[in-house]
């Protein structure tokens, strides 16, 4: 019998996820209602796409030459929204393709850590 697991991760909270498109979903909205953090995303929220086809992604900011979500503290080198960020972000490197969860960013340093 294995006993390895399949995924092994462990987040070495480098930003490299925060430097993607990140996707809002309902239930991001309705957790940080929930939790009372709805004041701090509001204003970096936009809606992409056109007519049949929209999406809700939050903002990105630009420092020092880096491009990163707007939610990223440089500084801290972390989510200003800690355990409550996106579930596409809390999820990263897994993303779901509609059947399962794969791994969408082979380079990321978290994988094979912890």
């Amino acid at each position: 019998m294995n006993d390895k697991p399949k995924f092994v991760f462990e987040c070495q909270k480098c930003g490299k996820c925060c430097e993607r498109d990140v996707t809002v979903y309902l239930d991001d909205i309705n957790d940080w209602v929930e939790h009372g953090l709805m004041y701090m995303v509001l204003p970096h929220l936009s809606i992409m796409g056109d007519f049949g086809s929209v999406a809700i992604q939050l903002d990105k900011q630009t420092k020092d030459d880096r491009t990163v979500c707007a939610l990223y503290a440089l500084e801290k080198s972390d989510c200003t929204l800690g355990d409550n960020g996106p579930l596409s972000c809390r999820s990263f490197p897994l993303g779901y393709n509609g059947k399962n969860y794969i791994i969408v960013d082979l380079d990321c340093p978290g994988l094979g850590q912890g």
